[in-house]
């Protein structure tokens, strides 16, 4: 019957929303790992990278499970059901950082078998930007903070612009 365990959903959502900032750590973790091994040239940690996709792949089923879980065991209703669906979609975001990860780390394999052109400057500011991104938006989404959403939001648009710039300069 919905809303039946009321304090057994609350503990399962929260340890959805963990699992969701373990991945999200992960993620940020392969991403700032694949700009390092690109600037600092850095073969073994490229394949480190490209060979390590196997954890947040796997959070990403048991994240889907506990999210299936839920939605079908709870019946959620208004705050909850968006939160799950949420979590659906954020999920899947975090799989797809961890795949791009991957494609940084192929580019780089690309990228070692020249001489360097110039120093890397600007990627390792937009991943930076980039990953505290990723990081303030699970926060807002965990604590519900519209403020700290909205600062992504903004932050967003200076990435942008620093993309922009730094394309004009190639």
């Amino acid at each position: 019957m919905p809303g039946t365990n009321v304090p057994h959903f609350q503990e399962e959502l929260d340890q959805l929303k963990a699992r969701l900032l373990e991945m999200g750590g992960l993620a940020e973790d392969r991403v700032r790992s694949s700009v390092k091994a690109l600037v600092d040239r850095d073969q073994a940690l490229v394949e480190k990278v490209v060979d390590g996709d196997a954890p947040i792949n796997q959070l990403h089923i048991e994240i889907d499970g506990r999210c299936v879980r839920l939605l079908a065991l709870h019946q959620p209703m208004a705050v909850d059901l968006r939160a799950i669906l949420s979590a659906v979609k954020i999920n899947t975001d975090l799989e797809r950082v961890g795949d791009l990860a991957i494609n940084i780390s192929e580019a780089a394999i690309r990228y070692l078998s020249h001489p360097p052109v110039k120093e890397l400057i600007d990627i390792p500011r937009m991943a930076d930007i980039a990953q505290g991104m990723l990081r303030d938006a699970l926060d807002a989404f965990v604590r519900r903070d519209t403020l700290l959403a909205q600062q992504v939001l903004d932050a967003d648009d200076a990435l942008d612009a620093l993309k922009t710039r730094s394309s004009a300069s190639c």
